[in-house]
């Protein structure tokens, strides 16, 4: 999320998202006592196929007019987005920004669609998986339930 300030918390949003979609794992980066560290990424979802990332897309959606976009009613905070950013295992990324270059349910569904198609060519069970325990073993993100 970008330029929310302390209107929207990140923990209520990623619980939000995990309500949704079930199918995900969730994780907010959270250093260990004694790092301190800003976070250009402040949260994670890992979808384990093109259906999960589909079923997300929606819930981004639903997160994004739920939380972000009343900030945009009465010029109360016009630039409040959502940083949306899909990577694949060899670092190859694409992001955009929901509330500015994608203002249509339809073209974000239709973005994270292709860009699931492009990034995630063939099923890899075993990749979501190794990024799940990797990502749960790093000592910097803890996973919401």
């Amino acid at each position: 999320m970008t330029n929310v300030n302390r209107s929207v918390e990140t923990g209520e949003f990623l619980r939000f998202l995990a309500k949704q979609v079930s199918a995900c794992h969730y994780f907010m980066v959270e250093p260990p006592p004694g790092i301190s560290m800003a976070a250009a990424i402040d949260w994670r979802v890992i979808f384990p196929d093109h259906a999960a990332a589909s079923a997300l897309a929606l819930a981004l959606w639903s997160g994004y007019e739920a939380f972000i976009k009343p900030l945009h009613e009465g010029s109360a905070n016009p630039s409040a987005g959502l940083i949306v950013q899909i990577k694949n295992e060899q670092g190859a990324i694409d992001q955009f920004l929901v509330g500015k270059e994608i203002t249509d349910k339809e073209v974000l569904l239709h973005r994270v669609k292709e860009s699931a198609r492009i990034l995630f060519p063939k099923k890899n069970a075993r990749g979501s998986h190794l990024e799940i325990e990797e990502t749960r073993r790093s000592g910097y993100w803890v996973e919401i339930t």
